[in-house]
């Protein structure tokens, strides 16, 4: 196996929702029916992410509301650190990837994370050069591995640690912007 090494490239905070995360303002907005305004408290939730890190300074943050799936992460060096909702998301070097990463690990279409509405959420390598691994355990090509909160990713050297929040299991504050 591997002896592979932490890459220590920095990651940049993730800014506010409303200035740069189209994708979850119009989800939220559309799924909850509630004022922009509202969605203050989910800002806060995505914020306090990073200091969940444990292993890694990078994260992956699923989103779900029964319906819609979005993922944030502080891995994107452009202005949207959000996804568009969806079921599949790759994750690469190449720009047309939903989740572009700039490692020279990482294959041009490294891997998906995708969410199956009676599995979940999973992660599959696309038969990459220099693998993908969840909790350490390599991931064979073509593979669905589900995925838990606070599971560590790892695609070629780059470590990810992968958080879920959803309406059922997300801080009070997601909930709350739910009552009218």
């Amino acid at each position: 196996m591997l002896d592979l090494e932490f890459n220590n490239t920095t990651a940049d905070p993730l800014p506010p929702v409303g200035e740069s995360s189209p994708h979850l303002k119009d989800s939220l907005l559309a799924d909850y029916g509630t004022s922009f305004e509202d969605t203050c408290s989910v800002e806060a939730m995505l914020e306090s992410t990073q200091s969940r890190c444990q292993v890694s300074q990078f994260f992956i943050q699923a989103l779900q509301n029964g319906r819609k799936t979005i993922l944030m992460t502080n891995l994107l060096h452009t202005p949207s650190r959000s996804t568009e909702p969806g079921t599949v998301w790759s994750l690469g070097r190449s720009s047309t990837c939903a989740i572009a990463l700039d490692n020279p690990s990482v294959s041009r279409c490294h891997a998906v994370i995708g969410y199956h509405p009676d599995e979940g959420l999973y992660i599959s390598d696309l038969n990459s050069s220099n693998g993908t691994w969840v909790n350490r355990r390599r991931v064979l090509p073509m593979q669905r591995i589900p995925l838990q909160d606070g599971d560590v990713l790892r695609l070629g050297t780059l470590d990810i640690e992968f958080f879920v929040s959803s309406t059922a299991t997300a801080p009070s504050a997601l909930q709350d912007i739910t009552r009218f």
